[in-house]
């Protein structure tokens, strides 16, 4: 028997993420942000764009800020997978008062290096070469200045959850160099493998790419 490739790992990710957000009390929809559209559909504010998310139909499209149809018209599943399971996570009563950077969770051996790879190194190679390319990445995606770094911003990803990238600037022996900052408990909100998937995706959309 063949085991399955990445794209069905996703496509299975996407539907038991489907039907975790199913189970989400109706009531708490609101609490995160995301408003009722219909039966079992909420539209919910994702950065600079938003999700329409039918949760019966197992279908997400995307929006963009004058409410035409982003292209593509659905995101990509890592963006679908994340986006469901912040839907099914129980909002919690108050926000973070710390944010804290990734070699900061615990639960990270195994996975610095190649977050180090796949997030910091290709920011600092892409989007955060230089101070203007990465203050026009960010204002382009909806960020707001934050005082972190030499140059930071604040990423409203989801209504009720944020995260910062602080810049540093080179000299002539170090290159720039980025840090994510996330609140303290964005790990009982998100699992630590979407942390590293959201952060990687935002990388993407900072280099331009799409949805």
């Amino acid at each position: 028997m063949q085991a399955p490739g990445k794209q069905d790992n996703y496509e299975i990710a996407r539907k038991c993420a489907f039907e975790a957000a199913r189970y989400q009390t109706p009531e708490f929809m609101p609490c995160l942000g995301a408003a009722p559209t219909g039966p079992s559909a909420y539209s919910l504010p994702v950065l600079n764009v938003t999700f329409h998310i039918d949760l019966a139909g197992e279908k997400i499209r995307v929006s963009l800020q004058d409410g035409t149809e982003a292209d593509p018209a659905s995101p990509n599943l890592c963006w679908q997978v994340i986006a469901l399971h912040y839907l099914a996570a129980r909002p919690l009563e108050r926000q973070a008062e710390r944010w804290v950077a990734f070699p900061d969770f615990p639960e990270i051996r195994g996975y610095e290096s190649v977050y180090k790879g796949r997030v910091l190194g290709r920011l600092c190679a892409t989007a955060g070469r230089d101070r203007d390319t990465f203050t026009q990445a960010c204002l382009r995606l909806g960020a707001t200045p934050a005082e972190c770094g030499d140059v930071g911003f604040e990423f409203r990803v989801f209504p009720a959850l944020s995260l910062r990238i602080a810049w540093y600037a080179g000299d002539e022996e170090f290159p720039p160099a980025v840090s994510f900052l996330f609140p303290e408990d964005i790990l009982t909100r998100l699992p630590l493998e979407d942390t590293i998937v959201l952060s990687e995706s935002i990388v993407a959309l900072l280099q331009g790419k799409r949805w």
